[in-house]
């Protein structure tokens, strides 16, 4: 026979102290754990939804990233005439050949730097990146000394804004527009005419990557199969998407610190969980006995207190993603992309699987907090329980 829910209710709402303090004390732990699992899965989803399934791109051999790969101004004009490749309502090939550079910026408001990813692009580029809308002003001009920069890049950095000028090489380059990417990778970066931007850093007749929008799906593999045949190449092709999948193990490290962490608090927040339990049990000793007395069976009583630590546990948890969802979701923040050594902009996402591991993982701690208490109530006797009435 099972002890009602009430009981247990009232049991928690009489300690109104010490439950609360629980409370609060799982909440933070909670807090601190979702937030960097929020951390995470915003710079994963950043990364999932980067790239273009139609897209194809073409790097050097043995490369690893876009910063260290290079590929000449030959090799390029052979790859704008592989078959595969959409082409525009002129009948030009949907092909870009793209330089990308590392440039350090201070951030608003104070003088720490961070890098940010200055890539050069044709004109091709909007047409095979088409998540890249000009939002406000206008695109640069061919040949002209303009960029145009991601919104979130000219909120945060210095010389990034609409009108203002970045010095680069000695040159000035004015940013004649700002850009949104829908949350992709391209958010975090500036983009110029390749020429004008590979005269400046002195990087003539050079690419780091080429990309190549397929004509339809069926027509990727045909573009590699091509790249892989000519022997002038010497060049790996991999879909878009492909490349940002490898970079979402970025998230994994930061999964681990926040799981370590989280862990260390979490030994706090047991002590909390169980020290109410504790209080409880000694409190209680003599409701223990009489419900013993009366046919409860010791099994019924240790389920009994089991459900408390669990709804303290429960309690925390929700507390504390609703904590970490008011004040993270959405929030922009950035973080280093370890492939390219610059920043890369992301928004914290707090998901619905979050929210359940989150609060499952705060009942689990007060599971175990309450688990050597719960034993010791329901191994009181009950001569002994019966005394202190």
């Amino acid at each position: 026979m099972a002890i009602p829910f009430k009981v247990n209710l009232r049991g928690l709402l009489v300690r109104k102290v010490s439950t609360i303090s629980t409370i609060v004390c799982l909440a933070l732990v909670v807090a601190v754990f979702s937030t960097m699992m929020a951390l995470a899965a915003g710079l994963a989803h950043t990364f999932k939804i980067s790239g273009d399934a139609l897209n194809v791109m073409v790097m050097r051999d043995g490369s690893t990233s876009e910063i260290n790969s290079g590929l000449t101004t030959e090799q390029y004009e052979i790859l704008t005439s592989l078959p595969g490749a959409a082409r525009d309502a002129a009948g030009k090939p949907n092909v870009t050949g793209e330089v990308v550079l590392v440039i350090n910026q201070n951030k608003r408001g104070h003088d720490k730097g961070a890098n940010i990813i200055l890539r050069g692009v044709t004109p091709q580029a909007f047409a095979v990146h088409p998540e890249i809308k000009v939002v406000e002003g206008r695109t640069f001009t061919p040949g002209q000394s303009e960029l145009i920069a991601s919104r979130s890049i000219a909120k945060k950095f210095q010389g990034c804004g609409l009108g203002e000028v970045l010095t680069l090489k000695k040159r000035q380059f004015k940013v004649v527009g700002l850009f949104e990417a829908g949350g992709t990778s391209k958010d975090s970066e500036i983009l110029g005419d390749v020429d004008e931007l590979r005269d400046a850093f002195d990087r003539k007749g050079y690419f780091s990557t080429v990309f190549i929008r397929a004509a339809d799906p069926s027509a990727i593999s045909v573009i590699q199969s091509g790249i892989k045949a000519d022997q002038r190449l010497n060049l790996k092709a991999i879909r878009e998407t492909d490349y940002f999948s490898e970079q979402t193990q970025q998230s994994g490290i930061i999964i681990a610190a926040g799981m370590f962490l989280a862990i260390i608090l979490a030994v706090g927040a047991g002590f909390g969980a169980a020290n109410t339990m504790y209080a409880a049990v000694s409190s209680r000793s003599k409701e223990i006995g009489t419900l013993r007395a009366i046919g409860f069976s010791r099994f019924s009583i240790l389920l009994a207190y089991m459900t408390e630590a669990l709804v303290l546990g429960a309690m925390g948890g929700v507390v504390g993603i609703l904590i970490t969802y008011f004040a993270m979701n959405g929030v922009n923040t950035g973080t280093i992309n370890w492939q390219s050594f610059s920043e890369v902009s992301f928004a914290f996402r707090v998901t619905p699987i979050l929210a359940v591991i989150a609060i499952a993982f705060a009942s689990v701690i007060g599971a175990l907090g309450g688990l050597l208490p719960a034993t010791l109530a329901a191994r009181a006797r009950i001569t002994q329980a019966l005394r202190q009435i």
